[in-house]
């Protein structure tokens, strides 16, 4: 199974405030060790370093008188790919720090992050440090990871099955009752257990922005369960379509949703309404 990576997002760079390009060396290090770290002095011993990551650009033309392409770049991101340094130095993201030295292209010097222009990076990766393990076993209290339970619970309360909002990386009553109404709704084995198939199903790919349970104040219209079957139609189709053909390739879809929903859908036949194209879920 392939490595989800791990990155250090130099944020909305905007490219008028950078004064001249400058490259991002990036150095991984434990957050024990990131206060006392110094980086070396010559850079070209920065890639030869244990605890060098890798590098980025910011690059821009800086002639006299101001850049006037860069004037109209929106603001971007430049990220560097740490997956490599954490591995090799046996750290988790969560327990890892970097330090950025900056060197600026015009001269070749270096400075201190903080001293320039440039936005501090914020680590992006996996949403679960092992997505294999049950780091989430409730059953072992002491053995859960804290960054990997916060990480479910923002989850769960982003998508409703969490309302008392709590996000404190401790397993306890209400994030077990929230993990098995996720498991329910999903169709898995509703143990509490974030194991690798709960986490798996966490970080499946979404194909919209509503969350999965509606909050307490808003009303709920269309709320299924695992093992609900789900009876759909169509609208009026327009002329130039077969209404047999989008029938049936909306069925391939549906059918294609069911295993993931844990719902059957089923076609049913709607009188005509002169309406435009439509689908309704009954």
């Amino acid at each position: 199974m392939t490595e989800m990576p791990t990155y250090a997002v130099f944020e909305k760079i905007v490219i008028t405030e950078m004064e001249n390009s400058r490259n991002l060396h990036v150095f991984v290090v434990s957050k024990d060790e990131a206060e006392g770290f110094a980086v070396p002095d010559d850079v070209d011993s920065f890639i030869e370093h244990a605890a060098y990551a890798g590098s980025g650009t910011i690059f821009g033309l800086f002639p006299p008188g101001g850049c006037t392409a860069c004037k109209f770049r929106p603001p971007f991101d430049v990220s560097v790919d740490i997956t490599t340094a954490l591995r090799e130095k046996g750290l988790r993201m969560a327990d890892a720090t970097v330090v950025v030295a900056v060197e600026n292209a015009a001269d070749g010097t270096v400075q201190a992050l903080a001293d320039t222009p440039v936005p501090a990076p914020a680590l992006r990766g996996p949403t679960f440090d092992n997505i294999k393990s049950k780091k989430l076993d409730v059953s072992t209290e002491g053995d859960n990871y804290a960054p990997d339970v916060e990480a479910m619970q923002k989850f769960l309360v982003s998508q409703g099955y969490k309302p008392n909002g709590v996000v404190d990386g401790a397993v306890g009553d209400a994030t077990v009752a929230s993990i098995k109404a996720f498991q329910e709704a999903a169709g898995l084995k509703v143990d509490g257990i974030a194991g690798p198939l709960t986490k798996a199903k966490v970080v499946a790919p979404v194909f919209d922005a509503i969350p999965h349970l509606p909050k307490p104040d808003e009303e709920d219209t269309a709320t299924f369960k695992s093992g609900d079957t789900v009876s759909w139609s169509l609208g009026d189709v327009p002329g130039y379509l077969n209404e047999a053909a989008v029938t049936a390739e909306l069925q391939t879809a549906f059918d294609k949703w069911a295993p993931a929903c844990g719902v059957e859908f089923e076609h049913v036949r709607r009188v005509r309404l002169s309406l435009p194209a439509q689908i309704h879920l009954v």
